[in-house]
């Protein structure tokens, strides 16, 4: 299943960066008319009632879901137009509410097409035009998820630089920014969450920039905005890199949020410390107990456990068996081109597999953990660093690259390359 993203959108989750492509929507600018403002309002209601919207062109696509994705609610051709190349029409994207400009609307590696639930995780593209109106923004959504804003800061739009580092070159996208001549504390960016519905624990990957001298931290409050939990997961600014520089890199990381735990906690606030440059790009916000990669709904459609990494007990992680082999779980076609016999491995290409923790730059990249047979060295394993395993990929011509947990001090540039990037756990590039 591929992601091919359009070129306003900054897209790294579900980490899938295969340069530039797809129809574009006319973006739109800051200050959003009222009328698309009321269209974000109506898409927000989980009970969208079709019979009592308005639809202008007759195309059976509501005017609000047309405002709010940027279609055209006077031509009645574009309903059958499919412009993220999904194989799902603008009208049938209409009836899931999904989005007719990207072919996995929630980011989780299932294309709508193929995905019994299409919208199961909270995509935030931080200050994106389309879906931002003055500090809130707005899309697709799981009914779970009730809204996502900014307090203080700015939405910007972003560059990518040539050095390979965000905010230094050309190709804008959006992001929240707040300067470091701001006082003490100031900003923060909140997802609200409705306890009536969600019971289960969370996880929140933020992509965003690791910089120098700065502190970003994440709070759980409740209702009142009164402090459930502060300083959840540490400083995420944990490297010591100049903004806009070459030692700048961007970062991902996956937090775990207990919320079933904590059944006050209904505001997740990732918030701005005491000094220093902040830039956040995105978030994502799924279900996810076992920490596998696989949200709920997507184990549900698999058969497998969201409380069991490995539900079949035969040693392949339910990602794994999903994404990676020919397991029998796997909801698409398996890759010809990935071979599970490691006799094989010379033969084996398609994926190259990243493991600071348990890698090594003398394996040839094409298993997730080491192995070797008997009487002879290891060589069928993942790379050390990001550089190797890019290497890897260009030499394999393969089309994914997973990089496991790790801090690897390492930019990640991929223009002009097409393969996609798997980000697991808690990656600092």
């Amino acid at each position: 299943m591929k992601f091919i993203r359009p070129t306003w959108w900054g897209g790294r989750f579900s980490g899938i960066l295969q340069g530039k492509g797809g129809a574009v929507r006319q973006p739109l600018l800051y200050g959003i008319p009222l009328l698309l403002a009321s269209a974000l309002v109506l898409f927000s209601a989980t009970d969208f009632d079709r019979a009592s919207e308005s639809d202008t062109d007759s195309d059976g696509m509501p005017d609000a879901y047309e405002l709010f994705f940027g279609l055209n609610s006077t031509n009645p051709a574009d309903a059958y137009l499919d412009y993220d190349g999904d194989r799902f029409s603008n009208l049938r994207e209409s009836a899931q509410l999904t989005d007719p400009f990207a072919p996995d609307t929630d980011r989780d590696q299932f294309n709508d097409d193929v995905d019994a639930s299409p919208i199961s995780r909270a995509y935030i593209q931080w200050g994106a035009p389309q879906f931002t109106t003055g500090d809130r923004y707005d899309y697709a959504h799981p009914d779970w998820f009730l809204g996502a804003y900014k307090n203080g800061g700015e939405w910007m739009a972003m560059e990518y630089g040539s050095n390979g580092v965000w905010g230094c070159g050309s190709n804008g996208v959006s992001a929240w920014y707040v300067e470091s001549e701001e006082p003490p504390g100031l900003g923060s960016l909140s997802i609200d969450l409705d306890r009536t519905i969600l019971t289960n624990n969370l996880r929140y990957a933020v992509h965003y920039l690791n910089t120098s001298n700065s502190s970003l931290y994440v709070d759980l409050l409740d209702t009142n905005g009164a402090v459930v939990v502060e300083d959840l997961c540490g400083n995420l600014m944990t490297e010591s890199n100049g903004a806009c520089a070459s030692s700048a890199r961007e970062a991902v990381v996956i937090l775990d949020i207990p919320t079933a735990k904590l059944p006050d906690a209904a505001v997740i606030h990732l918030r701005r410390g005491k000094s220093g440059d902040i830039i956040v790009y995105e978030g994502l916000v799924y279900i996810d107990e076992d920490g596998d990669g696989l949200d709920n709904e997507q184990e549900r459609q698999l058969g497998t456990s969201d409380y069991c990494v490995d539900t079949d007990g035969d040693g392949i992680s339910d990602y794994e068996a999903c994404f990676h082999t020919t397991n029998t779980n796997n909801p698409v076609p398996p890759d010809p081109d990935i071979d599970d016999d490691e006799d094989k491995d010379k033969d084996q290409k398609g994926v190259i597999y990243v493991d600071q923790a348990r890698g090594n730059d003398t394996f040839t990249g094409r298993a997730p953990l080491p192995n070797s047979k008997k009487g002879g060295t290891a060589k069928k394993g993942p790379k050390k660093t990001v550089h190797k395993g890019m290497a890897a990929v260009d030499e394999d011509g393969a089309h994914t690259m997973i990089i496991k947990s790790g801090t690897y001090n390492e930019n990640l540039d991929i223009r002009g390359k097409k393969v996609k990037v798997v980000i697991e756990g808690n990656v600092k590039l």
